[in-house]
This record gives C-alpha cells, sequence and structure tokens, in this order.
C-alpha cells in the first residue's frame, strides 16, 4: 500500500509542479504576473486530477485505499479558492496601471459578441468561474457534477488564447494529454450512461 501511495504523490506534485517549473524558465514581469500564471496553471492541473480521481473514485479507492477520496475533498475547495484569487491579480494589475478598481469587470462582465478576441476568452474564464460557483453551491452537487468537465473545457480555453504558458515545452504536452484524457473520460461516462438507460 506505501508503494502506492508514493507513486501517486510523485505523480501528483509532478503534475503540479511542472506550471511553476515551466513559468520559471520564462522572464516575469512581476511577482504579481508570476502569481497570476501559476494560479492559472495550477487551477487547470487541479481541475485536471479533480475529474481524474471523481471518475474513477471506485477504482482508485478500492486499489489505494479510502484517503484518495479525502484528497478529492481537499483539492475541490483549493481549486474554487483559486478560481476566485485569479482574476483579483488582474484586478490588482489593472488598479496599478489605470487607477481604478472595477471588479463587476473582472468578475461578471461576458461577451459574446465581444469588442476583441481577448475579451471573448476572457469571458470563457468567467463562465468557467460561474459554473464552478452553480457547481460548489448546488443542493445537490452529484447530479450537477458533470460542469466540472464543462468547467475543465472553459478553462483550457481561456488558457490557451490568454496564457502563454501552456504553449510552452514541457507544460504543452501536459496540456494537451489533459484534454485528450478529460475528452475520452467524458466520452467513456456519456456511453456508459446510454447503456444504463
Amino acid at each position: 500500500m506505501k508503494k502506492y501511495i508514493i507513486i501517486f504523490w510523485i505523480i501528483w506534485l509532478g503534475l503540479v509542479f511542472l506550471g511553476p517549473y515551466t513559468i520559471s524558465k520564462t522572464i516575469t514581469v512581476s511577482p504579481l504576473n508570476f502569481l497570476q500564471r501559476v494560479s492559472g496553471v495550477f487551477i487547470f492541473t487541479l481541475l485536471f486530477i479533480q475529474i481524474i480521481l471523481g471518475a474513477y473514485m471506485k477504482k482508485l479507492t478500492s486499489k489505494f485505499g479510502n484517503w484518495i477520496s479525502k484528497v478529492h475533498a481537499v483539492q475541490g475547495p483549493i481549486i474554487y479558492l483559486l478560481a476566485i484569487i485569479h482574476p483579483f491579480f488582474l484586478l490588482i494589475f489593472n488598479y496599478k496601471l489605470f487607477h481604478t478598481i472595477d471588479p463587476f469587470y473582472i468578475y461578471t462582465q461576458a461577451c459574446l459578441l465581444c469588442k476583441t478576441n481577448l475579451e471573448l476568452f476572457y469571458t470563457f474564464g468567467r463562465l468557467a468561474l460561474w459554473f464552478l460557483i452553480i457547481g460548489v453551491f448546488a443542493a445537490n452537487w452529484k447530479k450537477l457534477h458533470f460542469i466540472n468537465y464543462v468547467v475543465f473545457f472553459l478553462v483550457a480555453v481561456h488558457a490557451w488564447f490568454v496564457g502563454s504558458d501552456f504553449h510552452l515545452s514541457p507544460l504543452k504536452y501536459v496540456f494537451w494529454l489533459s484534454i485528450a484524457i478529460v475528452f475520452l473520460t467524458a466520452t467513456r461516462k456519456v456511453l456508459l450512461r446510454k447503456e444504463k438507460e
């Protein structure tokens, strides 16, 4: 059992710290810029791990033990907190640049026919946050568990087109591999549900 625990944590740590490692190889403008980028990468990575743990919970707990479900339970609030904090760094950055505080723009201003492509991809990030909030505060969150998949793909689009870190090696390989795994996992879930019907 200890061997499996060590293997799990090696994979977990490897995935989580791949982002900061990739970012550390680039020039960061400021500590604020670094924190914004790292928090964004952490959201994507932890959300990927969360989806995989949730989708294969029965198999994983039978092989590794019930502590896997505790990891899943702890990661949820961390992801939610990071999703709140990540755009907050943009709020601070805008204040430093324009000397105005506009939390409504940061957290709620969405558009479909946006003035720029960047605004559209900011909207994907905002939608991801809204869906995450719905999933967290829903009375019957288990029935809305599929929202995590929607959040993941919205975060992926936002990350690819707003951020630059997912275009860098080795993070870009994990990015596309994660998308493929989550897509296949979601497809498997849909097919299993259809079989039950």
